[in-house]
């Protein structure tokens, strides 16, 4: 600011820092304390006229101002199998963009859903096969990127549940284009995506077998997905 007989007054957040009465403010060292928006009070007294200015705030970034840990939302870990995962990272303020995927058996989704806004993030799966694997968010931030990892287990349901549940199998497996899937119930959906969580295709159940054509997809590698379950098919 220019002008004659001038006093400064600067705040953090909306509380005057004491003592800090120049026209610079300097922060050694910075912590994650110092993380917040700062101003400076303009005040001017100049024969015997007295106004002030603010100035616009402006935040002060502090590195590695980022979440920690990772934990689990509404379900427990283990999760359980055919029920639907949400999964939340908290701990951070002023991401920008959250990237989810759980790894499993080299295969790797996305999620279904993600929502995002300033103070929280959640991903919802809705398809994790038992087992364990690797769930993963990258979160960029103004001071950077950064990825967190956590292992999730997903069991079976317990209770009767587990005798009474049928056995699915997929054949043949390679496959040159039709595939069979037995042991479903009518008027489900089997869903086919590709190894990134990328829908395909989807096919509406018959009781005990169902049979999908895969004749006009591309060789390669998919996932069929059916009951909370997701498959390995490989398009020959």
């Amino acid at each position: 600011a220019e002008g004659e007989n001038l006093t400064y007054e600067w705040y953090k957040g909306e509380k005057r820092i004491l003592g800090e009465n120049t026209p610079t403010i300097t922060i050694p060292e910075a912590q994650f304390s110092d993380y917040d928006r700062y101003y400076v009070v303009v005040r001017s007294n100049h024969n015997g006229f007295k106004s002030s200015i603010q100035s616009k705030k402006v935040r002060l970034w502090v590195a590695d101002y980022l979440p920690e840990h990772l934990r689990l939302a509404e379900y427990p870990n283990p999760a359980t199998v055919g029920k639907t995962s949400h999964l939340k990272v908290d701990g951070y303020v002023d991401v920008t963009k959250y990237s989810w995927s759980y790894s499993k058996d080299g295969v790797t989704f996305s999620p279904a859903v993600t929502l995002y806004n300033e103070n929280e993030t959640w991903a919802t799966f809705g398809t994790l096969s038992a087992g364990t694997g690797i769930l993963k968010v990258t979160m960029e931030h103004p001071c950077g990127t950064r990825e967190l990892t956590q292992t999730i287990t997903v069991n079976y349901p317990t209770g009767v549940e587990d005798v009474t549940a049928t056995i699915v199998t997929v054949y043949p497996n390679p496959t040159s284009g039709i595939l069979k899937v037995s042991g479903t119930v009518a008027n489900q959906m089997i869903k086919v995506t590709d190894v990134t969580g990328s829908l395909k295709g989807s096919y509406k159940t018959q009781e005990g077998t169902t049979t999908i054509d895969l004749t006009g997809y591309a060789k390669g590698t998919y996932l069929v997905q059916y009951n909370g379950k997701a498959y390995k098919v490989i398009r020959k």
